[in-house]
């Protein structure tokens, strides 16, 4: 990964927006794909991570929740899934959990298997 400099297209980007309501209703943060059809599969191309301020405002989120509900935004841009364990960044509702060891096992499974 690197960072992009003005002008340049990102593969993957995280933004903000004063409120963001989707289909499963009011989210902390969410991440939408762009997708190259293939034959056999789908390849994510790229990705946008948003996370709600109003949301993160109204319910005291600290700078440190804030990291890690766009950290488990990122990594869902990624291609990282949700994690069954309460102690992983990719827990599906927790701004607690930053991440751990198992995190970075998924991350060196999706991309290094």
């Amino acid at each position: 990964m690197k960072a992009t400099t003005t002008g340049e297209k990102a593969d993957i980007t995280l933004t903000s927006s004063a409120s963001l309501s989707t289909q499963g209703g009011k989210l902390a943060g969410y991440t939408n794909y762009s997708y190259y059809k293939k034959s056999g599969s789908d390849q994510i191309v790229s990705a946008k991570s948003t996370l709600n301020r109003s949301l993160l405002s109204k319910y005291n989120y600290t700078k440190s929740q804030r990291t890690n509900v766009a950290t488990h935004e990122i990594g869902h841009a990624l291609r990282l899934s949700h994690s069954p364990s309460k102690s992983s960044v990719m827990y599906a509702s927790d701004r607690y959990a930053s991440i751990d060891h198992q995190d970075k096992v998924a991350l060196d499974n999706a991309y290094n298997n």
